[in-house]
This record gives C-alpha cells, sequence and structure tokens, in this order.
C-alpha cells in the first residue's frame, strides 16, 4: 500500500511537471471517453435496463406472420387471441390490448386522449399497481362491469389538478359515464402504440379501459372476425418455459386454427416475441452500431495517447536508464509507468463524465420521440460504473505499449553524456508508426460508415411522398360512435365543416381522409378484383384503404393518371373507387383499370362491389422508406358502414400560419358540436420530418463521431511526422551540406508520411467491407458496397494525411544545415 501512494504521488508530480502533455492527453481521451458514456446511457436505457415489470424477462408479445404477403409481426384477432390463451400450456397469464382514442367531456374543453382498452388481467400480469385506487378486478372487462376507468399519472395531474379524491368520481368518455377506480404512476406509459416498421409511438396523456372480447362489436372493434387483426397479446411464461417452447406450442395451436377456419387463417403464422425486444424494435442495431463507432473513436484516441506517450517517454530514457543501473527492476519501473497512464485515464474519465453529463440531454431532446425509453437515459450508477471501468481500461491500453518500451532502456547508450538510443528510437518509431496506421484504418471506417449513412439519408430525402408537402396542414378528430351512430350524421358533420373550413381566411383548398400520410398507422383490407379468379382470403392481396372526400387529390397535389375524382354526384348509391398506380400494373397489366370492379369486404359477408372510376399516382403512406403499398380510395360518405375507423382528418392547403388556421377550424369544429376534440394538429412537413427523424439522428452522430476521428487521426499522423523529422535532424542536415534540395527533404519526408496514410487506408479499406454489411438493413437505396463511397472517402483521407504531413515536412526541407550539425 506505501508503495502504492508512492506510485501516486510521483505520478502526479510527472504529469504535472509537463502540463502541457497531460492536458493534451487528459483532452484527447476525454473526447473518446465521453463520447462512448453518452451513447452508453443511451444504450443502458433502452436495451439494457430492465423494463419496470416483475419478472420482465417472462413477458412476451404474441404477433402473426404472413411473410409471402410481406406482413411480420401483424396484429391477430380477438378470436386467435382467445384460442391461443384458453389452448396453451406454456403461458401463466396472457392479456390482449389495443390502442384508440376517446374524447372526454364535461370537464372543461373537449379533449382526445389515447385509451388503452385491455384484459382485465392486464395490471396483474405486468405485476403494476395504481398510486391511487386500485387497477382492474376480475370481471371488470365483462358486460356490466366495464365502466370503469384508471386514468395516468399525466392526465390526472395536467386535467383534474392531481386531485387526491378522483378515485370514485365520473367522467365522461365518448358520451359513456365511466367511474375512475385508480391512477397510476408517473412514468408507466405501457402500452405504447406498436407501429408496423418495427418501432413504437409514445404514449400520450390517457386512459385504461376494459376490453370484453366476448363481446360481438364493441365501438368500431369487431370483436367476432377472425379478419379483423387489430389486436396485440401479452403474456407471461411460466417459470423455466422456454422462448422455443412457447413458439412451438402456439404453432401447434395456430396449426389447428388453419386446419379449422382455412379461409381467414390460412398462410399466417404466429411470432412469440420477447417483450424487451419488442420494445427496443428497429433502433436496436442503430444503437448498436454508434456504440461501435464510439468505441472506434475511443481507440484513435487511445493511439493517439499512446503515441505522445512513447513521445515523451523519448525525454525520460535518461531517468529510467539511471533508475534501471541504480537496481530498480523493469516490474517496478513499468508499474510506475503504467500507475501514471491509469491516473491519465481516471482524469480524463472524469473530464469525460461531465462532457457525456451534458450531452445526454442534448442526444435524448435530438433523439425522435418513436425511440422507445429514451427520456430515461441519464448519467445513473451503472453510467458510472462503466465510466470508471473504461477509464481504467483506457489508462491500461494506451498506456501499456509505451510503458513496456520505456521500461526496456538502453543503458549505457543514454547514460553517455550527449549519448542516443538508436536502438530504442528506432524501435519507437516503428510502434509510433504503428499507432498511426491503425487510426487511419479506424478513422477510415468511420468515414466509410458516416458516409454511407449520409447517402441514404440523402436518397430518403430526395424520396417524393406522391404529394406537394408544402403548406399542408392536417387536424385530426375522431368521431364519437354514440354520438353519430348512423353514416348521414358522420357525413352531415363533415359536409358542414369542409363548408365552413373552405370559407376561412387563407384557406385555399381543404378535404378529409381518415388517416393522412405518414402519420404512423395504416387501415389495411384485402380485396378481390371482378373477371379474375377468386382467391382464398389468406391468399388476397392486401390493400391501404382510404376514405376520403372529393377534391382530395387536389388538396393533396397527388396527380390523377387515368379516369376521374369523386364528384359530389357520387354520394348516393353508387359505389366507386379510386386505385392507385401500383396496383393498377399488377391487377390490370396493359389495360384500362376505369370501369371495373373490386371488391372491398372481408369477409365477403355481403360482396360489396365498386367500380374504379379513377387511377392515382402512388403515395407513401406508412413512411418514406417503404416502397409504394397497394392504394383503394372510397369516397368517405359510402364507407363509414363498411370499415368503420371512426377517425376523419381535414388537410388543409393554406398560406397562414398552422397556429391561426388550427385556432379558426377549432372555433368552427365547436360551432357545429361544442363536445367534439381535435387532436392532432399538425403540417405534413412535421409528418416528413418525424419520418426522418432516426435517420437524421444517426447521420448527426456518425459524422460528428467520423469528424472527431478524422482530426485525432490527423494529428496522430502529424504528431509521428513531426517526432521522425525532428529525430532526423543531423540527418537531414548533412543531406542538405552534401547538396540536397528542399523539395528532395520535403519529398522524403512527405515520402514517409504518404506509406503510413497507404497502409492505414489499405488495412481500414479491408475492415470496412466487413463491418459494413452489419448495417446493410439501416440503408435505403444505397450499397453497403457503394463504389462512390468506397472510393472518395480513402481519397479524402489520404489527401488530409498528406496535408497533415506537409507543415512538419515544409518544416525539415527549410533546415540550416550548419545549424543541424551544430546542434548535434
Amino acid at each position: 500500500m506505501d508503495t502504492l501512494r508512492q506510485d501516486l504521488r510521483f505520478a502526479v508530480r510527472t504529469l504535472a511537471r509537463n502540463p502541457r502533455v497531460t492536458v493534451i492527453l487528459i483532452f484527447t481521451l476525454a473526447l473518446g471517453i465521453g463520447s462512448t458514456t453518452a451513447i452508453f446511457s443511451m444504450v443502458n436505457a433502452v436495451l439494457l435496463r430492465g423494463l419496470p415489470f416483475k419478472d420482465p424477462d417472462r413477458l412476451v408479445t404474441v404477433w402473426l406472420n404472413n411473410l409471402p404477403q410481406g406482413y411480420k409481426e401483424f396484429y391477430l384477432s380477438a378470436p386467435d387471441f382467445v384460442d391461443f390463451r384458453d389452448q396453451n400450456r406454456v403461458f401463466e397469464a396472457a392479456s390482449v390490448f389495443i390502442t384508440r382514442d376517446f374524447t372526454l367531456t364535461g370537464q372543461g374543453e373537449p379533449m382526445q386522449i389515447t385509451a388503452s382498452l385491455i384484459s382485465a388481467n392486464f395490471f396483474s400480469l405486468l405485476g403494476s399497481k395504481a398510486i391511487l385506487g386500485r387497477t382492474f378486478l376480475a370481471g371488470d372487462d365483462e358486460p356490466g362491469h366495464d365502466h370503469v376507468v384508471v386514468l395516468s399519472y399525466g392526465l390526472w395531474q395536467s386535467r383534474f389538478g392531481s386531485d387526491p379524491s378522483m378515485v370514485g368520481k365520473a367522467l365522461t368518455l365518448n358520451d359513456t359515464i365511466y367511474t375512475v377506480v385508480g391512477v397510476m404512476p408517473q412514468g408507466f406509459d405501457f402500452p405504447p402504440y406498436f407501429d408496423l416498421q418495427g418501432g413504437i409511438i409514445p404514449w400520450q396523456l390517457g386512459v385504461w379501459v376494459p376490453l370484453d372480447v366476448k363481446a360481438r362489436f364493441s365501438g368500431d372493434l369487431d370483436l367476432a372476425n377472425r379478419g379483423a387483426l387489430s389486436f396485440i397479446m401479452l403474456a407471461r411464461l411460466k417459470p423455466g418455459t422456454t422462448l422455443e417452447a412457447a413458439q412451438s406450442n402456439l404453432d401447434a395451436i395456430d396449426a389447428g386454427i388453419q386446419q379449422r377456419y382455412p379461409e381467414s387463417s390460412k398462410g399466417w403464422g404466429v411470432a412469440v416475441v420477447p417483450l424487451a425486444e419488442q420494445m427496443a424494435g428497429s433502433v436496436r442495431r442503430a444503437l448498436l452500431m454508434l456504440l461501435g463507432a464510439v468505441g472506434l473513436l475511443l481507440l484513435i484516441a487511445c493511439g493517439n495517447a499512446a503515441s505522445l506517450l512513447l513521445a515523451k517517454a523519448s525525454g525520460r530514457e535518461k531517468e529510467i536508464a539511471i533508475r534501471a543501473a541504480l537496481g530498480a527492476r523493469r516490474s517496478r519501473i513499468l508499474r510506475q509507468l503504467l500507475t501514471e497512464s491509469v491516473v491519465t485515464g481516471i482524469l480524463a474519465g472524469m473530464l469525460g463524465l461531465a462532457m457525456a453529463y451534458a450531452a445526454t440531454p442534448l442526444l435524448v431532446a435530438a433523439a425522435p420521440v418513436t425511440v422507445p425509453r429514451i427520456h430515461e437515459a441519464h448519467v445513473d450508477g451503472w453510467v458510472l460504473c462503466f465510466v470508471l471501468a473504461i477509464s481504467l481500461l483506457t489508462g491500461l491500453v494506451f498506456g501499456l505499449a509505451p510503458a513496456l518500451q520505456a521500461s526496456r532502456p538502453n543503458i549505457s547508450g543514454a547514460l553517455v553524456e550527449g549519448g542516443r538510443s538508436g536502438t530504442g528510437s528506432l524501435r519507437s518509431q516503428r510502434f509510433r508508426g504503428a499507432l498511426v496506421v491503425g487510426e487511419i484504418s479506424l478513422a477510415l471506417v468511420l468515414l466509410v460508415a458516416a458516409g454511407l449513412m449520409m447517402r441514404s439519408f440523402l436518397a430518403l430525402e430526395s424520396v417524393h411522398p406522391g404529394f406537394n408537402v408544402h403548406g399542408l396542414v392536417t387536424l385530426q378528430m375522431r368521431f364519437n360512435r354514440i354520438r353519430y351512430p348512423e353514416e348521414r350524421q358522420r357525413a352531415e358533420f363533415s359536409r358542414q365543416l369542409l363548408q365552413r373550413v373552405k370559407a376561412l381566411p387563407g384557406v385555399q383548398s381543404v378535404a378529409t381522409i381518415d388517416l393522412p400520410p405518414l402519420n404512423g398507422a395504416i387501415a389495411s383490407w384485402t380485396f378481390n378484383v371482378e373477371g379474375q379468379p377468386p382467391l382464398p382470403a389468406a391468399e388476397r392481396p392486401i390493400a391501404e384503404y382510404h376514405s376520403i372526400s372529393p377534391g382530395y387529390f387536389k388538396v393533396m397535389g397527388i396527380p390523377l393518371l387515368k379516369g376521374r375524382d369523386f364528384t359530389e354526384g357520387d354520394t348516393g348509391n353508387s359505389k366507386v373507387a379510386i386505385i392507385n398506380e401500383t396496383l393498377a400494373h399488377r391487377f390490370f397489366p396493359g389495360e384500362d383499370p376505369v370501369g371495373k370492379r373490386i371488391n372491398l369486404v372481408d369477409p365477403p359477408a355481403a360482396p360489396v362491389w365498386r367500380e374504379i372510376v379513377g387511377v392515382a399516382g402512388d403515395v407513401r403512406y406508412t413512411s418514406v422508406d417503404t416502397s409504394a403499398s397497394f392504394d383503394i380510395y372510397a369516397l368517405n360518405q359510402q364507407s363509414y358502414s363498411d370499415f368503420p375507423t371512426g377517425v376523419v382528418t381535414l388537410v388543409i392547403r393554406t398560406g397562414v400560419g398552422t397556429g391561426s388556421v388550427a385556432a379558426a377550424v377549432r372555433s368552427q369544429v365547436q360551432d357545429i358540436d361544442k363536445e367534439q376534440a381535435i387532436a392532432l394538429v399538425r403540417t405534413m412537413d412535421e409528418y416528413v420530418s418525424r419520418s426522418l427523424a432516426k435517420p437524421r439522428l444517426y447521420v448527426v452522430l456518425l459524422d460528428l463521431f467520423s469528424f472527431l476521428a478524422l482530426a485525432l487521426a490527423a494529428l496522430g499522423i502529424y504528431g509521428v511526422v513531426s517526432y521522425v523529422s525532428t529525430q532526423r535532424v543531423r540527418e537531414i542536415g548533412i543531406r542538405m551540406a552534401l547538396g540536397a534540395r528542399p523539395r528532395d527533404v520535403l519529398r522524403l519526408i512527405l515520402r514517409q508520411g504518404a506509406v503510413l496514410a497507404a497502409v492505414g487506408v489499405a488495412g481500414g479499406l479491408l475492415v470496412s467491407f466487413v463491418l459494413t454489411r452489419v448495417m446493410a438493413s439501416l440503408l435505403y437505396e444505397v450499397s453497403n458496397t457503394d463504389p462512390l463511397v468506397f472510393t472518395a472517402v480513402p481519397l479524402f483521407l489520404a489527401a488530409v494525411s498528406l496535408a497533415s504531413c506537409y507543415l512538419p515536412a515544409r518544416r525539415a526541407a527549410k533546415t540550416n544545415p550548419m545549424t543541424a550539425l551544430r546542434h548535434e
């Protein structure tokens, strides 16, 4: 212990004697440690930290798959859930949920909120308890007991002022009286809305209400139809049950379902997915890629630090030789040098922690809301342990090789007056050269990854969504089906609202659709084409279904390629539809689809054939990075009874600000029905921006890390060339005295730097070809071996490396031979 204290005191004094070098060392390492810690805090929150539920590793979600039709992890029907729940041998408990919008009235201005319809055992399955009152009891989801509600903490706080006596009070949801039985704790935001792109849409202010899966119809939910795929199943595995056993058991149940109900179930499989994996969604690979990127940055920083220590050690050769001559063993010298590097690593870790502490909130703010649990990212105990471990490891990594070199001095050479340890110097030069080669290789890997992501993001940004984005404002509402039970009532509301909004100042045109493009949700239905061989229900093609008003295509700027738009004359009994270009090419190749008919009812209890009156251009409804799907448009005044989504979205083309338009429309809605709420008010520019939020974040972070890596690699090669040119002052002086010209010296030094750069670039290319495979799924219309990136990046890095060599080479070329020889 006394020896350790001596080593620590000596290490501190040694670092203090060279404050300039020490500051550079600490700051260089702190950049790497801080960046790594900030990304780790995100990885810890999203991927590593356990879900806040009882035994979260036993929680799974259950989905349907239909891979031939492109559906992976799709929703279940209510009858599917009942079969899986009642016939399985692997679940301790099973629940079901679905997310819907409810309108809260009676306590101030009408408010549209998110409601999770859940089985009564949902909270007990998770092991979650209320902070006020209770959660649901067995039987609360049965008829006669289902008008109870549990409030979210946010709604309880913002709408009801954290009233502690709220339990037992009544509130009105969709014109139905519910009794509040409990309030959930702050931060409980489960379930979120799981979208079909592997991500989630976070919880908004809302409530939980019981769902009776035995009912035949509940609002807009068809609970008896196996073709109505709308539900997500949550289950808890029995202790000791493996995921493989659960999958096998549900596969057997699904096989029986397909035998009994081939019309609706054939072709669909079942998938059991751990809840933790489901919550992480599509961000898992991207976060691990970012963590790997900052790991490479940290290695480059360690390489720079090791190179700097080697240069510093050359000035301590005499000191170390004297200690060795006086009897100090190599292990003792090695321990002292490692102590110095570890102390440096710890100091760098403290500065890096401060950097991460400041950077993490910025990363959370910049991250899209669809990154699950990102708001939980902060510097906690696990992050502190990570910083301590990485600081110690960093100290050992960058200090070990220089310590091994320095602890083996040439004693006789170092003790001679003016003597130089030529062998040690050559050994150090080779090692520093190897470090620089490694830095350049790692920097190239980061630059290639950043280049690929940038190319992918630019390709995404250039994708035309199929409509004119600018100047569009959307306002979304959900019809209360108790207040508006009949189709004509909903149609009359929409008609009045459209007339009023058209007359508002600044409104150029207006129309309605059920779900707007890029909002993260879709309504999908199968269809048949008249005159083509009928297919079983499970093999029918699936189209995204859109309920619109006349004029929608004009408002959105969607081109009509054939036929005509809907007109007011179509609002009678005639059944008409408009299809998109992709559907027309697939099912009507080489012919005009106008005048043909399609059947949209699924299953066709009473077939409703619609005449195709037009073909519209393709629109990216799901996201900008997905190809156009099959789209079918129906007139909203004909479609409510067929496909009751209950949602209407106004799309307004305007030349004035969003706020003024929203306020004016809200006033018109209140004039028609003071109990009708407006939920989302967004511009189409916002929808597009949100769709690009994740790739934008990845590009920004990768660009930042690659820039830092490039700067560190450039400093590394500059340091090596400067050190080498300094060590060769006498040689350069002799060369110039014998007639060498400055440009010859310049070429000599640049050649050495060019060799290091070439070897580093070659090694980096080989590594990049291997490592970029893991990011192939994150790229859009860009190959992970894109020729442009793999050509431009190495040339750019080589140019930067040569530029870093030029200054020390130019300085060496200006050497005065007489001064150099006198110095030696």
